[in-house]
């Protein structure tokens, strides 16, 4: 009985026999094949009749929003998200490198009875598996922008989930008003560690709704803008966002969407930013894969097959995104389907040099 065609839109795995530029067989090995319906010109028997193609939405995040791990899986299940796409735990060392960039500070201010310009800046001096280390750096500059002082004032350490604040030498040498500034600034940092320790910040909201949006199929229309879109059979996505932001503080995380009519003109712009998008993805993946080669033929660094599946994993959803909006809009999508193409043969490659 012969086999069953694979289904269309998804990324297989299929052994072919490999030959190198003379013609001499390689063997045999399983690479990456993507299969894309055919959509022949002036036929799309596959595209929605709804009346809208989709859906357009924005939302905003302000940076001072802060929420409880526990509260947002409640917000996560109170709008119907899947919980996998919550955040993962808070690392302390994620934390402390949060709460004292916020310490960063720049402005005008008289010192010593003229006007001068005074930065805080955080400049990180240790890195390992147990501690992090930072500096609070003062810079003083005149109104013409000459530096007058730059010194290391004041020290912040982590050590496994507790911090330390000392001061330098360097705080010595800074006018009182500065001075008393850092002091203000590194007294209260304890509190403001435990803080990000204790809530998400929209970092991690923000990450978390992204991830949700690249499983879902959600596209951003431009590379710079906040704008994105859902087809209408993703419509649910919009919805569940929608309740999440209104579970979130009203007034300040804000949502709005509004239906995309289907007309001709809003479908040729679904094409063009659904390749635009793909671009960007498959850019961002190519160069990644790169890099993994590049380390294997200069240093013979190892490439797993745990690696090599994450690869075809993003392969397989690009695919099946492409495949959805070719159907949606009736358009083949070309330049979409030749950036797959490119990185199909990306991973085909690191196929052929994993380890295991």
């Amino acid at each position: 009985m012969p086999a069953s065609p694979p289904e269309r839109g998804i990324c297989v795995s299929t052994a072919i026999e490999m030959k190198d530029i003379f013609g001499k067989t390689l063997g045999r090995s399983n690479v990456a094949a993507v299969v894309l319906p055919e959509i022949e010109e002036g036929d799309s028997p596959e595209v929605q009749s709804d009346a809208f193609v989709g859906q357009l939405f924005f939302f905003s995040i302000p940076a001072a929003l802060k929420i409880a791990p526990l509260a947002l899986a409640e917000g996560f299940k109170t709008a119907g998200i899947d919980s996998k796409y919550l955040p993962q735990p808070i690392h302390p060392s994620n934390a402390f490198r949060s709460a004292s960039s916020t310490l960063k500070r720049d402005e005008e201010m008289p010192v010593n009875g003229h006007s001068a310009h005074v930065s805080l800046l955080v400049r990180e001096v240790g890195d390992d598996a147990t501690n992090v280390v930072r500096h609070i750096v003062v810079e003083i500059a005149d109104k013409e922008h000459v530096r007058l002082l730059y010194t290391e004032a004041a020290q912040l350490e982590l050590v496994g989930s507790d911090v330390t604040v000392s001061e330098l030498p360097g705080m010595a040498e800074l006018p009182d008003t500065v001075a008393n500034i850092v002091r203000e600034s590194i007294d209260g940092f304890p509190a403001r560690f435990s803080e990000y320790l204790e809530n998400l910040n929209d970092g991690y909201i923000r990450r978390a709704i992204t991830a949700m949006m690249r499983a879902e199929h959600i596209i951003r229309l431009r590379r710079d803008g906040v704008v994105y879109f859902a087809l209408q059979a993703h419509k649910h996505v919009v919805d569940q966002l929608a309740d999440l932001f209104e579970w979130m503080q009203p007034g300040s995380a804000e949502f709005r969407d509004l239906p995309l009519i289907d007309v001709r003109k809003q479908r040729q712009m679904v094409v063009q930013e659904t390749a635009r998008h793909v671009h960007g993805e498959v850019d961002n993946l190519v160069r990644e894969i790169d890099k993994l080669l590049l380390r294997k033929k200069q240093n013979g660094a190892k490439i797993r097959s745990k690696t090599v599946s994450k690869y075809l994993e993003e392969l397989g959803r690009l695919t099946q995104l492409v495949t959805e909006y070719r159907q949606a809009t009736g358009d083949k999508i070309a330049e979409a389907v030749s950036a797959l193409d490119l990185l199909r043969m990306q991973a085909t490659e690191l196929q052929m040099e994993a380890d295991d």
